[in-house]
């Protein structure tokens, strides 16, 4: 059947409105919505500090930490040729900060108007490499401490050492990911109806608050005191001249990353 002129004429066409940023596809895909939030956090989420100075303040990070600590690795794991405690801590350092890999998905998420659009899995590991960075001072001074005692007693009992600093490296690892065991157990986008948007780890339910109670208040006393603990060894230093000139190279390398990064 042919539709009349008039039928034409009464037919109402709505055009689509183009929105200033990229929609999400998560809308309706099992995402767990709150129902509001307050009106602080909104002018947060949607402030130009969010939107425009925090992902430039990462993009810096990443483009001065990934060669930087890339080259510390590699120096550390090629070019000394006498593995000892320091060069092990040493690697461990800049391995943790390493993370910066994520960086660029958090950029693209500041860029998107706090609009996650790559799923729960991807925000779930890109909130773990954040929680690294946060607990990476405490993981740092910890590797520090034992690093530098190291070169202070050359003649300590536990001279030239390796195993225990390895089983002191993944200990702080097996620790650091622990503490991130609430982030695979809740919810890490969370849908914001008044502002149209997917937050990835910016709103977080109050049930799952209170399951990362235990972790957030416990884990920094944990970490202190395996602090004390392991900064009270005394592992010995390397001997060969060629190898402390080289761990020199990437010490440099690794304190000159971490003060630009702070």
């Amino acid at each position: 059947m042919l539709l009349g002129v008039g039928n034409l004429a009464s037919t109402t066409f709505k055009p689509r409105i183009a929105k200033p940023y990229i929609k999400t596809p998560l809308k309706n895909n099992n995402v767990s919505n709150i129902s509001d939030i307050s009106s602080e956090a909104k002018q947060t989420l949607s402030s130009h500090l969010t939107t425009v100075f925090l992902p430039i303040v990462y993009i810096i990070v990443l483009v001065v930490g990934l060669p930087a600590n890339a080259l510390a690795v590699w120096v550390f794991l090629f070019r000394v040729k006498k593995k000892c405690p320091p060069s092990i801590y040493m690697a461990n350092l800049a391995l943790d900060l390493m993370f910066v890999i994520w960086v660029p998905l958090k950029i693209a998420y500041h860029f998107n108007n706090n609009d996650w659009i790559y799923g729960e899995a991807l925000c779930k590991v890109l909130s773990v490499s954040s929680t690294q960075t946060c607990t990476a001072p405490s993981v740092h001074h910890l590797l520090q401490r034992a690093a530098l005692r190291s070169r202070v007693y050359p003649f300590s009992k536990l001279n030239q050492n390796n195993r225990v600093a390895i089983a002191v490296s993944v200990t702080v690892w097996v620790t650091v990911w622990i503490t991130t065991v609430p982030l695979y157990l809740c919810d890490q986008v969370v849908r914001v109806p008044s502002l149209d948007i997917a937050t990835c780890h910016d709103v977080t339910e109050e049930d799952d608050i209170e399951i990362s109670a235990v972790w957030i208040t416990t884990v920094p006393v944990y970490l202190y005191d395996q602090e004390i603990r392991v900064s009270s060894l005394d592992i010995s230093i390397c001997h060969d001249v060629t190898a402390e000139d080289d761990f020199k190279i990437a010490a440099t390398s690794y304190f000159l990353t971490m003060g630009i990064l702070g």
